[in-house]
């Protein structure tokens, strides 16, 4: 993942849109303005107040983003600047955009454009500031594929501090693209357990994503399977107890595999508390819901996600202090849950998921920190009104995924959710490929049908 702090990237002849923007690229400007308005403080320190003015969906900026990110795709780069040496800048206006900067953020790797969003936010190296500096008032994101590629999807963000001109809202999805940002529908109430707790709602997010997937028919993503419209998997609390014990067990030992540190399996686990053993689980070492949804969209869509013959499914997790992550455990079974184990429900839940699962807002935007609670290092220099068409730091044409070489101690490299141990730290999505099933354990990887992998690639 890149930012542009100068000009922009990408290439084309054209004065009408090329293609239209497909949903999820289109998503991205609802997700900015909603950021914008709420104001954040970046990662570097950098203060955004809450920014009511929307950004305008620009169709040159979406023209140029478009074409550059399918010719990372196509050419095997990642780089603000093409093969002909053109930078963000020459391309917009190669593509009819007006005389101005552009800042450009990119990222490879990722087929969910929520986690892109969420990496471009979350980044330190600039990739929030250009989103959220308040002189930016036109945006554009553009997608590019290529299976054939190693990183197969690449993400282009073209801002700039004008307003599209009128000849620059042909490709608009909608009459009205930038209406003011509207609050999210408020969530709908977490269950409350017979005990008196209440769900977590990061694991009810899960639930009700994959039960709103499964209902709705979906297509998985890094293949063209579509799955048709399904029945909801039910809630079965003996697999909840399962897969709790599991989350427990890896955050305390700090480990991410399907075996227990006891040498028990999910089936044991499963048999323990009165489950039938036709069943799945998946382990995941992350933070958000919508992050543990994403990887089990990414590695379990085609053979799980929308298998008809599963009937029931579990989440927990358990958060670990020393590593600041949690560890998820997702288990499916093949049988309806039995009377007995509907045990940690009240009744009212149990008549919501008959009437249907209460369709959850669009993957959620980042929830930024209140600025006003948080602590920060001092804000950098604001930047120019102008960009410079020198960018700081210039990009290095090798894809930016986190180096877990550099990393020297053990416990910086597990904490880092894209590196292993082995010897030394090195990147998952180097060792993981090809790993029998028991070293796929353990160095934390991903096993799925006896194939072992690191499916979730962030750059």
């Amino acid at each position: 993942m890149k930012a542009f702090f100068g000009s922009s990237l990408i290439a084309l002849t054209v004065t009408n849109a090329a293609d239209l923007p497909d949903l999820k690229e289109w998503d991205f400007l609802e997700r900015l303005n909603n950021l914008r308005a709420a104001g954040m403080t970046c990662p570097n320190g950098e203060v955004f107040a809450p920014n009511p003015v929307p950004l305008e969906w620009d169709c040159r900026l979406f023209d140029a983003a478009n074409a550059h990110s399918q010719d990372m795709a196509d050419n095997g780069y990642f780089s603000h600047y093409n093969d002909a040496g053109e930078d963000p800048t020459d391309r917009y206006r190669a593509a009819g955009g007006q005389s101005a900067g552009v800042w450009e953020n990119i990222a490879a790797g990722n087929s969910q454009g929520s986690m892109t969003f969420d990496q471009w936010v979350e980044s330190s190296t600039g990739h929030c500031n250009n989103m959220m500096h308040p002189d930016r008032k036109s945006v554009a994101v553009g997608y590019g594929k290529n299976l054939d590629d190693r990183y197969v999807h690449y993400w282009t963000m073209k801002l700039t501090n004008l307003l599209p001109r009128d000849g620059d809202k042909d490709c608009f999805l909608t009459p009205s693209p930038t209406p003011p940002p509207v609050p999210s529908i408020a969530p709908t109430a977490n269950p409350t357990f017979r005990n008196g707790l209440v769900m977590d709602p990061e694991v009810k997010y899960v639930w009700d994503w994959i039960n709103y997937r499964r209902e709705d028919g979906h297509t998985c993503p890094y293949s063209d399977v579509t799955h048709p419209s399904m029945h909801k998997m039910m809630w079965n609390c003996a697999l909840e107890r399962a897969a709790q014990k599991h989350s427990d067990d890896m955050a305390l030992n700090e480990f991410v595999r399907p075996t227990g540190s006891d040498g028990s399996s999910s089936g044991d686990r499963a048999e323990e508390f009165g489950v039938h053993f036709r069943c799945s689980q998946f382990q995941i070492k992350t933070t958000y819901g919508r992050n543990a949804y994403a990887s089990f969209n990414q590695l379990g869509c085609q053979h799980f996600l929308g298998n008809e013959e599963y009937k029931s499914m579990a989440v927990a997790r358990k958060y670990n202090a020393n590593l600041d992550t949690y560890y998820w455990t997702l288990m499916l079974s093949e049988y309806e849950t039995e009377p007995e184990h509907r045990d940690c429900w009240t009744d009212e839940m149990w008549e919501d998921y008959n009437n249907g699962t209460p369709e959850p807002t669009s993957i959620p935007t980042y929830q930024p920190t209140d600025p006003s609670t948080q602590p920060t290092v001092s804000p950098s220099p604001a930047p120019t009104s102008v960009p410079t068409r020198s960018p700081t730091g210039v990009p290095t044409t090798a894809p930016t995924f986190f180096d877990c070489e550099a990393i020297l101690d053990t416990k910086t490299c597990k904490r880092n959710n894209e590196c292993s141990w082995k010897q030394s730290c090195k990147a998952k999505r180097d060792i993981c490929p090809g790993m029998s099933g028991r070293n796929c354990g353990k160095y934390e990887c991903n096993y799925v049908d006896g194939v072992c992998s690191w499916g979730v690639a962030f750059c």
